[in-house]
């Protein structure tokens, strides 16, 4: 994918990014709130963690994101995150 996060500069609207979901969240097609927000006394970093999807099938995205085998996916686009920080 010729759009890739590690550029500088504003990420394109249209950019498709993903984001990994634990299973307990992701129910009958829809997605807890709480997916999205950081865990109480963890160590989660500033921002939302996301990826680029690039060409992964689910089982490669799971080993390269470190998700559990049956964590869930959520794909969006970057108009759809309220902001995305530059560390």
């Amino acid at each position: 994918m010729s759009d890739s996060l590690d550029r500088e500069g504003p990420i394109p609207e249209s950019t498709r990014i993903v984001r990994g979901i634990r299973a307990k969240y992701a129910k009958n097609g829809k997605i807890d709130k709480a997916a999205f927000l950081p865990r109480t006394n963890g160590k989660d970093d500033n921002g939302l963690s996301l990826s680029e999807p690039k060409n992964d099938n689910a089982e490669q995205l799971r080993v390269r994101m470190r998700r559990e085998p049956d964590d869930r996916f959520c794909i969006l686009t970057a108009a759809e995150v309220s902001s995305v920080a530059r560390l």
